[in-house]
């Protein structure tokens, strides 16, 4: 029987679906330096031994400028 309903095109999933719109990502355009900043967080190894720290970005997406950074322990 399933053989003849799939020759048939009559199997097909009988539970309904979300189907959700594709969601655009944000794309972020520079004309110049000092536009848009864009940030990011690595975790730098210590001096001893679970000695950890991180280092905070800020870097300017046009020039690759890093304006400012800061290194805080965990």
């Amino acid at each position: 029987m399933h053989r003849i309903l799939r020759e048939a095109g009559e199997v097909r999933e009988r539970r309904r679906h979300a189907t959700h719109p594709p969601r655009k990502r944000p794309e972020l355009m520079a004309d110049g330096p000092g536009q848009v900043w864009s940030w990011d967080i690595t975790k730098l190894r210590g001096p001893g031994k679970g000695v950890w720290y991180s280092l905070y970005v800020i870097i300017d997406i046009y020039s690759r400028y890093v304006p400012g950074y800061l290194v805080a322990p965990d």
